[in-house]
């Protein structure tokens, strides 16, 4: 069997309709179309079909780099560690990367050491306290009378000269 009648045409094939896309990174953007076959690029909405659930999986988040996304998500857990230490999160105070500069950290821990003297200092001085008057006597009842002290017939004790 000879192989050369049957790959002859092949040999023709030497052109490139296809090549990289800008947005997918595949080798499926066409040249004279100037449309990508996998991503539909420059179309704004992403080429997707529900009969091919492996190709969605594929392009799914989390596949990738993520080089946007990571820092996104790192900093929603940075937030929420902060939230549940009882610190509110400074908005609008982020270096380049979106995480909470060092500097913000510290002025953090600053301001929460100052709010902490000052309520230990307003707790130790306390104003003074007026002094309780004795409660009053409920009126309209009368207590009983006590009994006369009985004079005793004994000696009255003088003192004794020390010499």
């Amino acid at each position: 069997v000879s192989t050369q009648s049957t790959w002859a045409s092949f040999g023709r094939r030497n052109g490139n309709n296809h090549t990289l896309c800008k947005r997918c990174g595949k080798r499926g953007f066409h040249v004279q179309k100037k449309k990508c076959a996998a991503c539909g690029y420059p179309s704004p909405k992403r080429r997707r079909f529900h009969w091919s659930e492996k190709a969605i999986r594929r392009r799914a988040i989390g596949t990738g780099r993520m080089r946007h996304m990571k820092h996104v998500i790192a900093k929603a857990r940075h937030e929420e560690t902060l939230r549940r230490a009882g610190i509110k999160p400074v908005k609008n105070r982020t270096n380049r990367s979106g995480f909470k500069s060092k500097f913000v950290i510290a002025e953090r821990k600053a301001k929460k050491e100052k709010d902490a003297k000052k309520k230990t200092k307003a707790e130790s001085w306390k104003p003074k306290e007026k002094k309780a008057t004795p409660a009053k006597k409920p009126t309209g009842t009368k207590a009983p009378a006590k009994a006369p002290a009985k004079a005793s017939k004994a000696k009255p004790k003088t003192k004794a000269s020390s010499k």
